[in-house]
């Protein structure tokens, strides 16, 4: 198999946990059902999700160092995050539709989110190693992004027509205590395993890194901090406001849909198929305009069209423009998550590429907190609107602060 297409294949996997269990799926069953108050229960995953992000902060860095001086050392750390990610995920099976469950509920969301984004890390670190020519680094990075967005969409068709739609959902699974919510979960875990398996094994087969002496704390400063703010650095600070702007959208996206418009189960499957094969096209269409044009280009304008976006959204005055907002969020979150990817790869040295993305993990959980906390007060103390209106200030930070960027012509 060629190697970009077992990469994307990796995206088509994990697709599932970060659309069915961290937004759409799972965080508005727990808000409605485990909580049984939406404004409530919104707070305590938004805060469990701030949680996460000071844990991977404080740990990525060191696990990508890591992975860049033991031989094999990326493809282990992703594979052994993954297998952590898929069997803890499955345990959501055992959250029920009761307050008792919230504490249990909490810690698996933690624990499972915290090994995805370990996972997460390995794998955007091998994007260069995946990518047949250098200048074809956007296009692998936009190909993985379109492939993990259309790619999910028979699963959520599958989930929709045999498990929410249905009166009579597969294995006789009762409605009346969720058993065909939570069993959704089993099956995220068993569709990211399959599709983690090509990149698991051919990464494996391939070359082994060379072994380096292990990289200190200085060193890892280095790539952000030589005596001044590097350019890397620099990218970084910007990347952690908006990609903590991403987050909370996604952590919250479900629940606020839910809790504003009033959308159930069948519904917000139908937004994830119609969104993701909008977001896989676009995406896609980002990873070519990466490698032709400037990707710091690609990344502010989807930022500034994303400021609208969220206005859009909170001043969707029905279901039906709610949905068409939704859609223009979906038409840009892909080409900016390629084009960080890609201009990430590029300012990075290849035998830093393990370290260099655990600070890139870093840059998008060091304040992740920030985000989903905020949005997450803002909604309990004032409203679910106002909290999401507040993420449009964590897209204008960024959005000054890549202004000030200056790159070389290669990249």
């Amino acid at each position: 198999m060629n190697k970009k297409y077992s990469y994307g294949l990796f995206d088509v996997g994990n697709s599932a946990y970060l659309i069915v269990t961290l937004s759409f799926i799972f965080a508005p069953y727990f808000a409605k059902e485990i909580v049984g108050d939406i404004q409530l229960g919104s707070a305590y995953w938004q805060w469990t999700s701030g949680a996460v992000g000071i844990l991977v902060a404080l740990t990525a860095p060191f696990i990508g160092s890591y992975a860049d001086h033991v031989a094999n050392g990326r493809i282990k750390v992703l594979i052994v995050s993954t297998v952590l990610t898929v069997l803890i995920n499955a345990l959501f099976w055992f959250s029920e539709a009761r307050d008792s469950f919230i504490v249990y509920t909490l810690i698996i969301f933690f624990l499972s989110s915290y090994f995805f984004e370990i996972s997460n890390a390995s794998y955007n670190s091998l994007l260069r190693d995946s990518s047949n020519k250098k200048d074809e680094i956007g296009r692998t990075s936009g190909l993985g992004y379109a492939l993990g967005y259309i790619g999910i969409v028979p699963f959520l068709l599958f989930i929709l027509l045999f498990i929410i739609k249905t009166d009579e959902p597969i294995l006789n699974l009762q409605k009346e205590n969720f058993e065909h919510v939570r069993f959704i979960a089993i099956l995220v875990s068993f569709w990211f395993f399959i599709f983690a398996i090509p990149m698991m094994t051919f990464f494996w087969k391939g070359k082994k890194s060379k072994k380096e002496k292990y990289t200190s704390i200085k060193d890892i400063k280095k790539i952000i901090w030589n005596k001044k703010l590097t350019t890397t650095g620099k990218f970084l600070i910007a990347r952690m406001f908006y990609a903590d702007a991403v987050i909370a959208m996604q952590t919250g996206g479900g629940v606020y849909a839910v809790g504003v418009h009033g959308f159930n189960f069948k519904e917000l499957i139908s937004v994830l198929i119609v969104g993701n094969l909008v977001a896989g096209v676009f995406a896609y269409l980002g990873g070519y305009l990466n490698d032709k044009f400037n990707s710091k280009m690609i990344i502010m304008w989807s930022i500034a069209t994303l400021v609208l976006a969220v206005f859009a959204v909170v001043f969707s005055p029905s279901k039906e423009f709610f949905f068409f907002s939704l859609l223009l969020v979906a038409a840009l979150i892909g080409p900016l998550q390629s084009a960080s990817r890609t201009l990430m790869s590029r300012i990075s040295p290849q035998n830093t590429q393990g370290k260099s993305f655990g600070l890139y993990a870093l840059s998008s959980k060091a304040t992740a907190f920030v985000g989903p906390l905020m949005a997450g007060s803002i909604t309990y103390f004032v409203s679910q609107q106002a909290g999401f209106a507040s993420i449009s200030i964590l897209f204008l930070a960024s959005l000054f602060m890549l202004s000030k960027l200056k790159l070389d012509n290669k990249n």
